[in-house]
């Protein structure tokens, strides 16, 4: 930093590309200005607020669905992508600048959740969604068939495909974490080129990806969409910021009353140059950074400093640092003690260390830091999510198989009448389990096999009969019932559900006892 004439430090601003007063005249003011306050203006901390903390893990989130692309070269499939044991890379249809921008994608299709032999997990569809906020990926190591700029897009119907980020990809064969902004759940999520390095004979391959849902640290982030757009879980810069302004003290009051000891502090109107700031800790002061107050400091009677910390509720332009020109050169900050709360766990607990057993002032054990609830589409997307619809999911019990029951039927335990497809509520999706294969259809196989499953749906005969299981037993001779689906059950009366509780010949109730005309 350079020296004033006064011997003060003062920022050197000459090419600074945030100054507002663009004309000598008014960069004079403002110079002077900032120069008073380094003079005369009161020591400010501040601690920039960072953004959010991460949330979630990196996890890939790929695996029971189904890859989906542009296009894809002979010989080359999506799923080599998302399949870490594959070593084949894959490689687009398209060849070229211009048609891999137009038409190139590759994306994943969360709605149809597969076994690993292919077969549907469930009898139903049920539209599963995800959150993507990060991808990793790796691209070829020719680098002639990279992408550089890349458009995040989410759908529903695979139709209409909305942006969620624009994100560069490094020009290098290895495998980048990127992390980009919040926007929405959704089923359908691609990557689609928007700058190609290579020729017009060269494809775009793609050795590995990997959708996580995993929130970066983002000044932007908000956790709370449909609230008070709050970031609860904040980061904090660990060292303050030097910066200087003034305000007018205020005086406390402390009111001990049968509800407890009450501290009055009021509400700090802080007045500091602009362009000072922004010179010092790199951006102006935003709502949710903290400031320390050296000269409020007090003691306490083991005369140990007691800091001052408020934080910054609202800021705006001070009517009093406009030049005559009406150029701004001077934020009004308004602030507000700070409180141990959610929002600021993460400084109180640097601050103030292990000091409580409860973890209320220590945020690594505080039962705080776990209530990040989003009040966002993931919770209406999840009263949707029919997998399970209510109890368990019976999908993942494993049967005893025949050693195992001829071992404890020497001791007169009887396995084979203990059950383990649990009967819970819309449990039973009238589907093998261990993603054993079967038929389909209203009537039976002809020659079954001992052993072999068949579903028997009744298509255009009985609609609200729902699809059974039935498994070929031949020292029987005969088909033994197993299970009903009874999601699918479920799933069909909802409709009428829905049309009694939406009619349209539906009357509101503030209506009844009027007369209609």
């Amino acid at each position: 930093m350079a020296k004033n004439r006064f011997g003060f430090e003062q920022p050197d601003r000459s090419c600074a590309k945030w100054e507002l007063a663009k004309s000598n005249d008014h960069g004079i003011i403002d110079q002077y200005n900032a120069e008073s306050f380094v003079i005369g203006g009161t020591v400010l901390n501040v601690f920039k607020l960072l953004g959010v903390h991460e949330q979630g893990k990196l996890v890939d989130l790929t695996g029971e669905g189904i890859p989906v692309s542009g296009g894809t070269a002979k010989g080359f499939s999506e799923r080599s992508a998302f399949d870490s044991d594959d070593c084949k890379p894959w490689k687009s249809k398209q060849q070229g600048s211009q048609d891999i921008i137009a038409d190139a994608f590759l994306g994943y299709d969360f709605g149809v959740p597969k076994l690993d032999n292919g077969r549907n997990k469930y009898g139903v569809e049920v539209n599963n969604q995800e959150h993507i906020t990060t991808i990793r990926i790796k691209q070829s190591s020719n680098a002639s068939r990279r992408v550089t700029k890349a458009r995040i897009e989410r759908s529903d119907d695979k139709q209409v495909w909305k942006g969620s980020a624009v994100v560069l990809l490094p020009n290098d064969e290895e495998l980048n974490t990127i992390s980009f902004r919040e926007s929405a759940l959704a089923r359908y999520w691609r990557i689609r080129p928007l700058d190609f390095t290579g020729e017009a004979t060269d494809f775009w391959e793609i050795q590995t990806m990997e959708l996580v849902d995993w929130d970066q640290t983002n000044l932007y982030t908000v956790q709370d969409e449909y609230g008070w757009i709050e970031n609860r879980d904040r980061d904090y810069a660990k060292k303050p910021v030097e910066i200087k302004g003034y305000y007018d003290l205020l005086e406390k009051e402390s009111d001990l009353t049968q509800f407890g000891f009450n501290v009055n502090g009021g509400i700090y109107y802080i007045t500091a140059n602009f362009n000072d700031i922004v010179q010092r800790i790199g951006r102006p002061v935003v709502i949710g950074d903290i400031l320390e107050l050296p000269s409020e400091a007090m003691f306490d009677p083991d005369m140990k400093r007691i800091a001052k910390y408020i934080e910054v509720t609202d800021v705006s332009w001070s009517a009093e640092g406009y030049t005559p020109g009406w150029q701004p050169t001077m934020l009004r900050i308004i602030a507000e003690p700070m409180m141990a709360k959610q929002e600021t766990m993460d400084i109180i607990g640097d601050l103030a260390g292990d000091v409580d057993s409860s973890g209320l002032f220590d945020i690594d054990e505080s039962p705080y830091s776990e209530l990040a609830i989003k009040q966002s589409e993931k919770q209406r997307a999840k009263a949707l999510d029919e997998v399970p619809q209510d109890g368990s999911d019976s999908t993942e019990f494993t049967s005893f198989d025949e050693e195992t029951i001829a071992k404890y039927a020497e001791h007169d335990i009887n396995l084979s009448k203990i059950s383990v497809n649990q009967k819970g509520l819309y449990t039973e999706d009238g589907l093998p389990k261990n993603g054993e294969d079967y038929t389909v259809g209203p009537e039976y196989p002809e020659k079954p096999s001992d052993g072999d499953y068949h579903r028997v749906e009744y298509v255009g005969m009985a609609d609200d009969v729902p699809p059974r299981l039935y498994k070929f037993a031949a020292k029987k001779g005969r088909w033994i019932f197993v299970e009903a689906d009874r999601r699918k059950q479920f799933q069909q009366r909802k409709p009428n559900v829905d049309r009694y509780v939406a009619s349209t010949n539906a009357i509101s109730t503030r209506l009844i006892g009027k007369t209609q005309k």
